[in-house]
């Protein structure tokens, strides 16, 4: 820290961080802002992994500016999402273009459970009777399930309005 640096603020990266007994705050800087707080708790000083480091800096950055997405996402992406794909919801292919979207939409979500369940079992998911039969079925149900639910919302929130 030099002598021209400004007056340090309070760390925002202390927020979820539980200091060790006997840590003490101290000014530092961390990614080239000076900060009070706890110096394990800065990404670019902490001991963790690379990952960590970069998520907590995502996660930062995007609380940050959390309103400004909302408000973006609301006023201007899903109105000109509906407006280009399904022209606000008149032409005759909208109820067709909700059948399509609910189908990739939940497939997806079937595909990605089932990575996760393979994880999970260490495989073993594939190789006995049970799990193969409960698999299947559960991934049938839940697909099934969220995509006449992506189906029925789509229909009536954007197709019928």
């Amino acid at each position: 820290m030099g002598p021209n640096d400004p007056k340090p603020k309070p760390s925002p990266h202390d927020q979820f961080y539980k200091p060790r007994p006997g840590e003490q705050k101290e000014v530092f800087k961390c990614l080239g802002e000076v900060v009070e707080g706890y110096r394990a708790a800065c990404p670019a000083l902490s001991n963790r992994g690379i990952f960590w480091k970069w998520h907590h800096i995502a996660n930062m950055w995007a609380a940050g500016r959390s309103a400004t997405v909302h408000d973006w996402w609301t006023k201007e992406f899903w109105p000109s999402f509906v407006r280009t794909n399904f022209n606000d919801g008149k032409n005759p292919g909208c109820t067709k273009r909700c059948n399509r979207i609910s189908a990739n939409l939940c497939g997806i979500g079937v595909f990605m459970a089932g990575i996760a369940i393979t994880a999970v079992t260490k495989g073993k998911v594939w190789t006995t009777t049970g799990g193969g039969i409960g698999s299947a079925t559960g991934g049938y149900l839940f697909g099934t399930h969220c995509a006449d639910l992506i189906r029925e919302y789509c229909a009536e929130e954007i197709c019928i309005k």
